[in-house]
């Protein structure tokens, strides 16, 4: 799960991992190298981040979760599909081979304008708006 560095010590591109051992819970191992995250659904090569983990020994008291930064032009969990800190689950690698040796740009995420009538009556523009959406729909394609 991903949380907001409420100490405001992690700079962009940087977040804070510390793992519990499965066999041994008092065992807690502090990650310093890159990682690759990313959050279920990823459809688009820049929702992959590659971040580094740094040590802030006012976060490690925050264990098995994965610590974003305040600061920054566009919040890290926002570039994995559009994700937010709302419980969302993320995966979280820092095997050297799980790393990409390049990565995309984020998608951009914006939301469209508001809908307006054009016609005067909201339910044919509803009713045409929700046409439209069927169309593009693919995520059932996507998936299977």
């Amino acid at each position: 799960m991903g949380i907001m560095d409420e100490e405001n010590v992690l700079e962009y591109g940087q977040v804070f991992l510390a793992v519990r051992n499965s066999a041994d819970k008092s065992d807690v191992r502090v990650i310093t190298d890159q990682v690759v995250v990313g959050k279920n659904p990823c459809y688009h090569p820049g929702d992959l981040r590659v971040l580094q983990c740094v040590d802030h020994p006012s976060l490690r008291h925050l264990v098995d979760c994965i610590v974003f930064p305040q600061r920054g032009p566009r919040p890290h969990p926002d570039e994995c599909s559009g994700s937010d800190l709302d419980g969302d689950l993320y995966f979280v690698s820092w095997e050297k081979h799980m790393i990409p040796p390049k990565t995309c740009e984020a998608m951009d995420f914006t939301a469209p304008p508001p809908i307006s009538s054009t016609t005067g009556n909201v339910v044919d523009t509803m009713a045409d708006k929700f046409v439209e959406f069927l169309k593009g729909d693919n995520l059932g394609i996507i998936s299977k």
